[in-house]
């Protein structure tokens, strides 16, 4: 089954990409992450994810941000998503991985697109009192990644 991206019009010969279906992350939380790493180079991108797994950094929220609490160095409202960012380094390492079997650098590439969109939820249910049942679906996310070569600034 082929899959399109959100980026259209992609030039293949400087750009590499990756996908990742349906995985087990909240899409509230991913759209946070995705904008905190995109325009990030791969590698800073990779120490910045890596941090936020080990709860050395947290991820400013920007949207969805209702009833959460200021971080320190005055970044405001924040959490740390460590199942997202274990996600999104997962496809950044395969996107890296893409560029490199095409022959390009992937020290030299930016994020240029980055995206988390809400999949289809996996039914479930909890059980209740005598005898029913309360819908307890589990939330799933596509999350995409596209690097792009910096263009060699001429002087």
């Amino acid at each position: 089954m082929s899959y399109k991206y959100a980026a259209q019009n992609v030039d293949p010969e400087i750009t590499a990409k990756a996908l990742g279906r349906d995985v087990p992350v909240k899409p509230k939380f991913g759209i946070n992450v995705a904008k905190a790493i995109r325009g990030k180079q791969v590698a800073a991108a990779r120490l910045y994810l890596e941090n936020v797994v080990a709860m050395k950094q947290a991820v400013p929220f920007r949207v969805h941000k209702t009833n959460i609490k200021h971080r320190k160095g005055g970044m405001g409202p924040g959490k740390y998503p460590v199942a997202v960012a274990a996600a999104m380094l997962r496809i950044l390492n395969d996107a890296a991985s893409n560029a490199e079997y095409k022959g390009l650098d992937p020290d030299k590439m930016r994020i240029w697109h980055v995206v988390t969109h809400m999949a289809r939820p996996l039914p479930g249910s909890m059980p209740r009192a005598q005898g029913r049942a309360t819908q307890w679906n589990k939330q799933v996310s596509h999350i995409e990644i596209v690097l792009k070569n910096e263009e060699e600034k001429e002087e």
